[in-house]
């Protein structure tokens, strides 16, 4: 019985909580793409992308969001295992070859 209520709550709070990564340069606090989340119940989170991550960092820069908007960085399987929340991703340029299609 535990088990149902613990899963239960989960289920509920990436409900109340739905995120969406914005890993580009361009998309920035303020802009109206964000407002129109926040108008949707869904709330931004802003990480630009950068060759500067570490690998912790990067292994983790999926966790929790149900989305993510991605430029050219590499979307890698490490990531993609760490996101179990993760239900889209969109890419601002063009092509998926730096994504691990395989493992998504």
């Amino acid at each position: 019985m535990r088990d149902h209520e613990t899963k239960r709550s989960e289920a509920w709070l990436m409900i109340m909580s739905r995120r969406i990564l914005i890993a580009t340069d361009y998309l920035g606090h303020g802009d109206s793409g964000g407002r129109l989340l926040r108008e949707h119940g869904v709330e931004p989170v802003y990480s630009p992308a950068t060759d500067d991550r570490t690998d912790d960092e990067r292994r983790h820069l999926l966790t929790g969001a149900v989305g993510a908007i991605v430029s050219s960085e590499p979307i890698t399987r490490i990531m993609l295992t760490e996101a179990a929340d993760l239900r889209g991703l969109a890419r601002s340029v063009v092509g998926y070859d730096s994504v691990d299609i395989d493992a998504a």
